[in-house]
């Protein structure tokens, strides 16, 4: 499945890093490429679930255009992977990837003030509580102040209150994914004053067995202007939750 996704090799790359492997960089409407400068600084870092903790020093090291491929297995972490002040960089998993976050309090994935960052192929979650006195209390992934996020054919399981939280942020693109099993809902959408939340688009998703489908603190018709859903497959396991067209 991995070799259908990733559709665009990097020759650049590959001259220019000690890692081989192949990639793509998908581009949300609107969104601004990496430069011809980025391509050709870029390296491609390989991880290995035998190592896990890596990937923190992965993303911290990682520049304009760099990807990041997690090899097969269960990447078990102790604290939140933090995207912070990162631009034009894709993560990518091998099929029969996990990530398994310790921390129940905290996002699996945090992205603060940051654009162009893309999930491929990620399957993320919190482990699951050791007793049922416990519960989890982090989102999968929670992007804030920040443009350009594509998270494409990925799934964002239970042990999750949410599978996407979206705070001030724009131009976000959610397809061919599997959203469910989260406690709250399956996305979260946040904004202020400033207007900030725009053009989010789920398209050729699953969002099912979360209690809703959108959690948010804007008007129903705020959301219709904001988020399009198309083609969607959605069923929230509370009777009442809104339903939302091109989410049936």
């Amino acid at each position: 499945m991995l070799q259908k996704l990733i559709t665009i090799s990097l020759p650049l790359i590959l001259l220019t890093a000690s890692i081989t492997a192949t990639a793509t960089n998908t581009i949300n409407p609107g969104q601004q490429p990496a430069t011809v400068s980025d391509k050709l600084q870029a390296k491609v870092y390989t991880l290995n679930p035998s190592k896990p903790t890596q990937i923190y020093n992965a993303i911290n090291r990682a520049k304009a255009g760099d990807y990041i491929i997690l090899q097969k297995g269960t990447y078990k972490l102790p604290k939140t992977i933090e995207i912070s002040e990162k631009e034009n960089l894709t993560i990518i998993g091998e099929d029969g990837t996990k990530i398994l976050l310790d921390d129940l309090n905290s996002a699996v994935f945090w992205v603060s003030n940051s654009q162009n960052i893309n999930f491929i192929n990620i399957s993320a979650r919190h482990r699951t509580p050791p007793d049922i006195n416990k519960v989890c209390t982090g989102a999968v992934i929670t992007l804030v102040d920040s443009q350009n996020i594509n998270i494409k054919d990925s799934e964002l399981d239970g042990s999750g209150v949410i599978g996407v939280t979206i705070i001030r942020s724009s131009n976000i693109l959610i397809a061919n994914s599997f959203i469910h099993h989260n406690t709250e809902a399956g996305l979260e959408i946040i904004e202020d004053m400033a207007n900030t939340v725009n053009n989010i688009i789920v398209s050729n998703s699953r969002l099912v067995n979360n209690p809703q489908i959108i959690k948010t603190n804007l008007s129903s018709t705020a959301i219709a202007q904001k988020v399009k859903f198309l083609n969607n497959t959605c069923q929230a396991t509370n009777p009442s939750a809104q339903k939302f067209p091109g989410c049936g």
